[in-house]
This record gives C-alpha cells, sequence and structure tokens, in this order.
C-alpha cells in the first residue's frame, strides 16, 4: 500500500501534468494520455485518473504499470508514453540521461 502522504504529495504534480497533456491535444474532447507508472503507484493513480477524466470529459487516461526498470526498458525500446513515474530517484535520473523524458 503507497504511504497516504506520497499519495497526496504526487496528486498536484500527476494533476498538472495530465492537465498539459489535454489542454495540448490537436482534438479537443478526444484525449488519450498514456502513463508508464511504477505498479507500487497503481493505486493512487487509478484514483487520480479516474478523477480526471470525471473533470475532463473525452479525455481517457491509459497505464502501463510495470517496474521502473522496466518501464525505462520499454522506453527505450520505443514503447509509447506521455507520462512516466517511476517508484525512485535513481530510476527517473537514468531515464533522463538516456534522453527518454522531456
Amino acid at each position: 500500500m503507497v504511504d497516504p502522504f506520497v499519495r497526496w504529495a504526487l496528486l498536484p504534480a500527476v494533476l498538472l501534468s495530465l492537465f498539459v497533456l489535454a489542454a495540448c491535444s490537436s482534438q479537443p474532447g478526444d484525449t488519450q494520455i498514456t502513463v508508464l507508472a511504477a505498479a507500487s503507484l497503481k493505486v493512487p493513480f487509478t484514483e487520480i485518473a479516474e478523477t480526471f477524466e470525471r473533470e475532463h470529459p473525452g479525455t481517457t487516461v491509459r497505464f502501463n504499470f510495470a517496474g521502473s526498470s522496466d518501464l525505462v526498458a520499454q522506453l527505450q525500446q520505443g514503447a509509447p508514453g506521455d507520462v512516466l513515474a517511476t517508484a525512485d530517484e535513481a530510476t527517473m535520473r537514468a531515464a533522463q540521461t538516456a534522453g527518454l523524458t522531456s
């Protein structure tokens, strides 16, 4: 179970990321966002996505939950993704160093 403090500490950053992605869509009202997230974040991110989809009709949030290093490997192999949320800073730094994030 994810610490409730961590869940709510992540909420603003995740919602902001999703909002920016939805706002940048070329097809208003028909947006799909793909989130690659650490398996340990499944419960809070699913809750966040449900709220976000209710507040932004026409937006669908798809998830790919896996281990953080597996997610980075998937990106290196060309997997699509709009948001990357790893469970640790070292893996996120590795993704940034590899040029997999913007």
